[in-house]
């Protein structure tokens, strides 16, 4: 077997290289996937995002002749995280032309231009180009009008006496009015600050923006109007977020911001802004065709991964509800404690299931970005939960008098454990406790891909320590040694369950994979535990129906299922205890086949398992259905505009767990890696053309063409880095 695998991975890498797609190549399908819009949006439903990583905006132009920007950020809390206006918008701002540049809608062209991270909007009498800097916290709008005209923009504040007296009684609103800073001749500046005084990551936290443009002068302190019009007009918007004590001390600090971007000049600006986006296409990308849904996917995949890099290196990480691109909406169903369910309108502020991160939201949007190489948006994730380990070691230690480590389900981003002693009642996340499990191997697979030493020493290691030490010292033995995980939830859907096979399959992947490190990286100490936790582990529980075998969700699951989880193909996904190439697949598939639950669309992951069990059939009508229905719990479209504006589902809107999803089964489909060895194309459809770029372990990206049933191209680099496993259907000579 060594003997073909060395053989064909020389086919593939020195034989098949025809027809390879190149950078410039890849850029040029790129620009099939900018989004455009022919005519102008009623209202922010129509808006498109853009964002450099921390800023974002919903843009939108109104028939009426205004653009407007929702402007964001990701660390704008509230005093009450938990709430539905958790993470707020930095406000609304509104830019207006005397002669209106968008009447009747006609010539209208606005263009998402994803090569240079931009939005451009072209008329007969005014042109448009926004963009916000991917190097600096700096937004730009610069316009360009056949005649000179009068501008004015507004700052309008969702806080303001008039928008707080709007708020339906059912929201509860715990905020209150912006600051708007009074006297200023040229700029407009606004901000936030948040009361709360009991919570040390919230107190003294100010975060707002300035507005200003050479020409604009102040009529108010929300209003900058033009006194002589212009071809030309430039408008920055500076943006900040700071703990500090006084609000003048918030104000000096953006002032600096600005000045600062001022000096390099918009040119010099621009042309780093440009570079950044061209380098992050460049990193991976993925053109399938062949069918309409083909592209369809291909358009979801992409947009996707523009959404993530646009939220994705701030402070926190993304959230999976809205993420930074929350919008107007009229259709929200809430209700009071007993009280009756009520329709009402909400602004940008609002969001279901608040400002706190569910784990099992989150980790969708970031597990795929290990295979397009965006290590850099990854980090937020692995900085949010490695900061809260002293805070939670210590929680740990008190709840249960032992030494260990975990994370909650449902926490704000400075941490917390929920209740999980055993006397402790049961709930959704009591006892609930694998997410220090699949951070652990997330990260494993990060440290794999880009063999970032620094990460796994200082970071990983102390973790996955700290997790495994958790279950070895939480659960006692049985009579034949082997650890008993009990009481311990099965995800959310299994309260108080005896051995969860989710549990022990990362358990077991996690002490696997920690024993394959270089010896040079551990300790004899560290191998030696890790040994002896294999040896204690329990065995992944394996039932019987229908007259086969599959794997269970618990040993004994107790009580009655209180979420729609297929819990059983945690062994799956995320924990890979099963898969290609492992022992036991029939069972596996077996309990693909037999799940409880069968369901597509927001956080539901079968797809990601039909692809890693190599199921075509499956994998494909699955993925397809999630990317042409833009609300796939609900079976139907959801008003939104922007193509992976994705609906409600059991989220908010924009949901970012449909996309994520997504975006991880179709790099499933196309490439897995274990060990020393890479899959090619191992669940990919005959009819389906596809050149794609992907980074897998030991820093190896895979570049490959299959066109016409056909492996026309497949390279690595570094070549000879691992070991290639060809598709089923791929020829065996060249």
């Amino acid at each position: 077997m060594k003997y073909f695998f060395t053989c064909f991975f020389l086919y593939v890498s020195v034989f098949v290289k025809g027809q390879v797609l190149t950078n410039d190549a890849a850029l040029e399908k790129l620009t099939r996937y900018n989004v455009v819009y022919q005519s102008p949006s009623a209202n922010s439903k129509g808006s498109m995002p853009l964002g450099n990583g921390d800023i974002g905006l919903n843009v939108w132009a109104e028939a009426s002749g205004d653009l407007l920007l929702y402007l964001s950020k990701t660390d704008t809390w509230s005093e009450q995280v938990a709430s539905n206006e958790g993470l707020l918008k930095l406000g609304k701002i509104r830019i207006r032309f005397a002669n209106n540049p968008f009447a009747n809608g006609q010539n209208f062209v606005q263009k998402l231009n994803l090569l240079k991270g931009c939005i451009e909007i072209n008329t007969p009498n005014q042109n448009f180009l926004i963009w916000v800097d991917a190097n600096e916290p700096v937004v730009h709008i610069e316009t360009e009008g056949k005649k000179p005209d009068h501008v004015t923009v507004i700052f309008e504040s969702l806080r303001s006496d008039s928008m707080m007296a709007q708020k339906d009684s059912l929201l509860q609103s715990k905020l209150h009015n912006d600051k708007i800073i009074e006297g200023n001749k040229n700029q407009i500046v606004w901000l936030y600050e948040n009361e709360q005084k009991k919570i040390q990551e919230l107190t003294n936290l100010k975060f707002g923006a300035s507005i200003r443009a050479n020409g604009l002068f102040n009529t108010a302190n929300e209003v900058l109007t033009s006194t002589v019009p212009k071809n030309k007009w430039l408008i920055n918007i500076c943006a900040l977020t700071a703990q500090t004590s006084h609000a003048q001390l918030w104000v000096d600090s953006l002032s600096q911001i600005a000045k600062h971007a001022e000096k390099k000049g918009l040119q010099a600006l621009k042309q780093a802004h440009e570079a950044w986006w061209k380098s992050f296409w460049l990193r991976s990308w993925i053109y399938v065709d062949g069918t309409p849904e083909a592209e369809r996917i291909t358009q979801a995949y992409t947009l996707q991964r523009f959404v993530n890099a646009c939220a994705g290196r701030g402070a926190q990480p993304i959230k999976f509800n809205g993420s930074i691109f929350t919008m107007d909406m009229d259709s929200i169903v809430l209700s009071k404690k007993g009280g009756p369910k009520k329709m009402v309108t909400v602004n940008g502020d609002y969001r279901d299931w608040g400002g706190r991160y569910w784990f099992q939201n989150t980790r969708h949007i970031y597990w795929p970005m290990l295979a397009s190489g965006d290590g850099d948006i990854m980090r937020p994730f692995f900085n949010m939960y490695a900061k809260q380990v002293p805070k939670l070691k210590e929680e740990v230690k008190k709840m249960y008098g032992i030494d260990g480590l975990i994370f909650g389900e449902q926490q704000p981003f400075w941490g917390g454990i929920p209740s999980g002693r055993d006397a402790d009642p049961p709930s959704y996340p009591n006892h609930h406790y694998t997410q220090v499990l699949e951070y652990s191997i997330m990260g494993m697979a990060y440290y794999a891909n880009t063999l970032d030493t620094p990460f796994l020493l200082n970071t990983l290691l102390p973790i996955a320590n700290d997790g495994l030490n958790f279950y070895a010292n939480r659960f006692k033995t049985d009579s034949s040694g082997k650890l008993v995980f009990y009481p311990c939830n099965a995800l959310e859907t299994y309260w108080k369950a005896k051995n969860p096979s989710g549990d022990i399959a990362g358990f077991r992947y996690l002490v696997q994979q920690l024993l394959q490190l270089p010896t040079g990286l551990t300790t004899a100490e560290m191998h030696n535990r890790w040994q002896r936790y294999l040896a204690i582990a329990p065995d992944v529980p394996i039932g019987e129906k229908n007259g086969k075998k599959i794997i269970l969700a618990a040993q004994d699951t107790i009580g009655s299922s209180r979420n729609t989880e297929n819990t059983d193909l945690c062994a799956i996904f995320p924990f890979q205890y099963f898969g290609l190439g492992k022992p036991n697949m029939d069972i596996a598939i077996n309990t693909f086949h037999m799940r409880r639950y069968k369901r597509e669309g927001c956080w539901h992951w079968d797809v990601i398992n039909a692809a890693l069990l190599g199921l075509v059939t499956e994998a494909q009508n699955e993925l397809v259905h999630i990317a042409t229905i833009k609300n796939a719990i609900d079976k139907k479209d959801n008003g939104l505009r922007f193509p992976v504006f994705w609906g409600h589902g059991h989220d908010y809107w924009p949901d970012e767990d449909q996309g994520g999803v997504l975006m991880m089964a179709l790099q499933s489909m196309l490439l897995q890696a274990d060990d020393q060895q890479v899959r090619i194309l191992p669940t990919w459809p005959k009819d389906w053309n596809v050149h794609f770029k992907l980074h897998t372990r030991h820093k190896t990206s895979v570049l490959v063409s299959y066109q016409q049933g056909k492996l026309v191209s497949c390279q690595l680099s570094p070549a000879g880095s691992m070991k290639v496993i060809p598709p089923a259907f791929a020829p065996q000579k060249p």
